[in-house]
């Protein structure tokens, strides 16, 4: 089992060098697709693609419709979404697309605002980091990022070792707030715990494999008031579109909610099951 994680794990991460932008072409860029439909093609100079989603767009960039295709991209400093269809061409500006031929532009202000610029971070700030080495106990959540539960439900995977676990929770300071022995993999906070807004914590899970203990740790933060207000604003309302769903998803990821944006990729993966880039960000692990 460990090593058909590790295999797997290792060609989601070839996949996401294939996929991934580059560091210079998101900071150049000022807009990301958020969704297509049909055959588009990118043209950057003489060198032309299939369009993907999530692909970071630079001005001057060049966008080739077929017939019945459509294209929805999102642009950073304004927050505004534009949906391209038709057939025909548009040509990426540094406000606004350039539709050429029959395809017809439209475009709405998204509620996540000026938020939308944090998508650029995910990818800007070298976000895309994958474990590949078997771990004894792995999956662990919450890690690595913040969280907006104040009460957050820790759980792992383990084949190898085994039960009881043991699980302990610090403080920055190293001082222990919370600790358990649990049958399964799940443990959740005694009733008489409080984690505190902005406060950084580390947990730790161990069991048997023989004799021996092994385990994992992760850390995670709680966010602050104001950080759970603007999410909230971002969220996206009930039956909103799959473009606004990879927005809230990037919004996340850029702020550093890791966990929550996995949560959504999951979401969106399982829509679009063919899609490489949903699935390296559905089953990454920062």
């Amino acid at each position: 089992m460990l090593l058909r994680r590790f295999f797997m794990s290792a060609a989601l991460l070839a996949a996401s060098f294939l996929v991934a932008p580059t560091v210079s072409v998101a900071a150049e860029a000022v807009a990301m697709v958020t969704d297509r439909q049909g055959k588009v093609q990118i043209v950057e100079g003489a060198r032309a693609r299939p369009l993907a989603l999530l692909d970071y767009l630079r001005p001057d960039t060049e966008l080739k419709l077929a017939r019945g295709a459509s294209v929805t991209l999102v642009y950073f400093s304004s927050g505004t979404q534009y949906m391209l269809s038709g057939e025909g061409g548009a040509r990426i500006q540094a406000d606004k697309p350039a539709p050429q031929g029959s395809v017809t532009v439209s475009s709405n202000a998204m509620r996540q605002g000026a938020l939308v610029a944090n998508a650029r971070k995910e990818t800007a700030q070298g976000a895309l980091v994958m474990k590949t080495a078997p771990q004894p106990i792995w999956g662990l959540s919450p890690s690595d990022g913040k969280i907006l539960e104040t009460r957050p439900a820790f759980h792992w995977e383990s084949k190898r070792v085994k039960p009881p676990y043991r699980v302990t929770l610090n403080d920055a300071s190293g001082a222990r707030v919370a600790e358990g022995e649990v049958k399964g993999t799940n443990y959740s906070l005694p009733s008489n715990v409080s984690l505190h807004e902005g406060v950084r914590y580390t947990w730790r899970v161990e069991g048997h494999v023989g004799k021996a203990t092994e385990g994992n740790e992760a850390s995670f933060e709680i966010a602050t008031a104001a950080e759970r207000d603007q999410i909230n604003q971002a969220r996206p309302a009930a039956g909103a579109s799959f473009s606004e769903r990879v927005t809230y998803a990037t919004i996340l990821d850029g702020m550093g909610f890791r966990n929550d944006a996995r949560k959504v990729w999951r979401q969106l993966a399982a829509e679009r099951k063919g899609d490489i880039r949903l699935r390296v960000r559905a089953n990454k692990e920062h």
